[in-house]
């Protein structure tokens, strides 16, 4: 009709038109799942030819199909607005330019149900703010809480578990190793027993429940096929839950459970990737059988069970065939589950890989979550559950109370995008622990992967960073790696590296380094002149330039007095007069430290330096470029 309510009517359909196609798009990119067997088939195929790769791309036509189907409606709206708004000029005199809105009794039923619905449509995860429940680790069972040191290298340096005590420091927790079970137990408190292989008795299991039952958090962590001596003590200790290990094995199809993880929303857990990466670290472990009221945190969906052997075959510990079979569960396996019981919360793991040493600076993260969920209070959990339920009946109860208020159209539209509006940004991974700053900056080292390294994100490959991430470790550092760039992240850590960065340092990320290293903080940044692009802008603001002048390898130069090894070093032609030269050629330095502020730049001339075949592998280990890790950290330590 063209007046200012009118068009506000036109933009408010167009929007819920909007919302509804794309609500039908993600049901049918979700029903369609092209994407899994797209990305195996690309991976595991030799080649495809054009009629087979269009089977596999005419699964994207679903995805564009509510956008066509959004255009029609459009089209037929404006035809149908216009067509209207012409016919009133000629027979019809214009309509006030503002109409009155009247907030009677029906405005005030719906504004109460209108903020009932907010209420609902708000996950638990916006207001959650998990508490803080030191850990106690039983070395107890199938375990060993071993650290990286300076006596083991290659693929046996990592150790299992001595690590994760640390990370959980990071978190804000305190964490203690002890040998036994202690006969008192906080119920402030979490207990963690891993791959138990022995009876723990009635008095003791006792003990344990009753702890649980007053509030305590129990962390299972547990494996495949998981038998001894006939029992599996782990279903033992979970019988009055209602989780148990299968006697299988969680076999994924995708390598690494690539794009199969599902992470349930309302959980800490939701905010967890889901990408070409195995960040969360698990691997082949037990799929878990669960019954109301557990809940599922972390499922595997294109995997199978592989049924373990009822009689265990030499050193195969019960596995299976590695075959997937008729009777076998087929997808949608529980890697994860939790419950509550009592005043307290189990969580259970089907798999230990995700907290060995070695994967630690990657599944941080969902350790991070681990310790959010058992943090939180169990009225959190009722809350998700009300609000699920509560949803739809608000949502139609809001739409028939504003339907009746008389000439509040405009307010029905605003409050209907408030809402909107309100539940996507409120829709993410709040309620996760904060790091422990003073801990953290004593302790943290980011490896960054946000800017396209020149470096592998699998860590055992040749061009990875397991040595990197192990020799960080065995000077009591706790590596992490990161995808993305936070800056949050970056003013609570110590040390942060970047391998050759190929996308470019943004202004703002410069930014966020000088004041890094301004108030302490390390950059170590090794970069040959063939990929000094992404990083050029940083070293002209520190001083600092490298030459285009190629040198090669190099086995016997010096740094802090002792041998050190390039791969593929280059000249720096330009040094500013406060550097300190660590090591260079007869003619060119090659690693020299930039102080700025309280820390400090080490820039190495070699975009394959921190390579693991240059530095440690797991079949190889250079001696020489290890101390020299040592010694390097030990120089900017402050």
């Amino acid at each position: 009709d063209g007046t200012r309510a009118g068009w506000l009517r036109s933009v408010g359909f167009l929007a819920v038109a909007l919302l509804i196609e794309a609500l039908g798009a993600v049901v049918l990119i979700e029903k369609a799942d092209f994407a899994a067997s797209f990305a195996w088939n690309l991976k595991f195929r030799d080649a495809l030819g054009f009629s087979e790769l269009w089977k596999l791309l005419k699964g994207l036509g679903v995805i564009v199909f509510p956008g066509f189907l959004f255009l029609a409606q459009l089209a037929a709206y404006m035809t149908l607005h216009f067509g209207r708004a012409i016919k009133s000029e000629a027979t019809v005199a214009p309509p006030p330019l503002r109409e009155e809105i009247r907030f009677g009794a029906p405005a005030i039923v719906a504004a109460v149900l209108a903020a009932v619905f907010v209420l609902a449509a708000m996950p638990p995860t916006a207001w959650r703010r998990p508490a803080k429940s030191d850990m106690i680790f039983v070395d107890r069972g199938v375990v060993s809480f071993t650290r990286p040191d300076y006596t083991r290298y290659g693929e046996s340096a990592g150790g299992m578990f001595g690590m994760l005590p640390e990370y959980v420091r990071l978190f804000g927790c305190k964490a203690v190793v002890v040998k036994d079970i202690p006969e008192i137990l906080d119920p402030s408190k979490t207990l963690v027993l891993t791959n138990l292989d022995q009876d723990l008795g009635a008095e003791t299991l006792r003990r344990v429940w009753d702890f649980v039952e007053k509030g305590g958090g129990l962390w299972l962590l547990g494996d495949h096929t998981f038998i001894k001596n006939g029992r599996n003590h782990l279903n033992e200790i979970l019988q009055p839950t209602h989780i148990s290990f299968n006697n299988d094995s969680a076999q994924f199809f995708p390598q690494g459970w690539f794009h199969s993880y599902r992470f349930p929303q309302g959980t800490p857990f939701s905010g967890l990737g889901d990408d070409a990466e195995n960040r969360p670290g698990i691997l082949v472990g037990a799929s878990l059988e669960i019954r109301t009221p557990a809940e599922p945190l972390v499922m595997g969906r294109f995997a199978y069970a592989d049924l373990g052997l009822d009689k265990e075959e030499g050193d195969r510990g019960y596995l299976g065939d590695f075959k997937y079979q008729p009777a076998e569960r087929l997808g949608d396996l529980v890697l994860v589950a939790g419950e509550r019981h009592g005043r307290g919360r189990v969580l259970v793991f089907g798999d230990t890989s995700s907290f060995f040493n070695n994967n630690l600076t990657r599944s941080f993260e969902l350790l991070r979550c681990c310790v959010a969920w058992l943090g939180q209070p169990n009225w959190w959990s009722f809350y998700t559950t009300l609000a699920g339920r509560i949803a739809a009946a608000a949502l139609a109860a809001g739409f028939v109370g504003l339907a009746f208020v008389w000439r509040a159209r405009t307010l029905g539209v605003a409050v209907l995008l408030a809402v909107a509006t309100i539940s996507f940004v409120t829709h993410g991974n709040g309620g996760l622990p904060e790091y422990d700053k003073t801990f953290a900056r004593e302790r943290l080292a980011v490896i960054d992967f946000s800017h396209q390294p020149n470096a592998s994100k699998h860590s055992a490959m040749e061009n990875g960073l397991h040595g990197v991430s192990i020799n960080l470790m065995r000077h009591d550092m706790l590596p992490i790696t990161a995808n993305v760039w936070d800056a949050a992240l970056l003013d609570d850590a110590k040390y942060l590296f970047l391998i050759a960065p190929r996308q470019p340092l943004g202004g703002g990320e410069r930014g966020d380094l000088m004041d890094f290293m301004k108030r302490g903080g390390t950059v170590v940044l090794t970069c040959g002149y063939l990929d000094a692009g992404g990083c050029r802008e940083l070293l002209e603001r520190m001083g600092c330039e490298i030459g285009d002048t190629p040198l090669g390898r190099f086995f016997n130069l010096q740094a802090f007095g002792q041998p050190v090894s390039f791969m593929s070093a280059w000249g720096i032609s330009k040094v500013p007069p406060d550097a300190k030269i660590l090591c260079g050629s007869p003619d060119w330095p090659l690693i020299v430290a930039l102080p700025h502020g309280q820390g400090e730049l080490v820039l190495i001339a070699d975009s394959e330096f921190l390579h693991n075949r240059n530095l440690e592998g797991h079949s190889n280990h250079d001696p020489a470029n290890t101390a020299f890790i040592k010694n390097l950290l030990d120089s900017t330590l402050r």
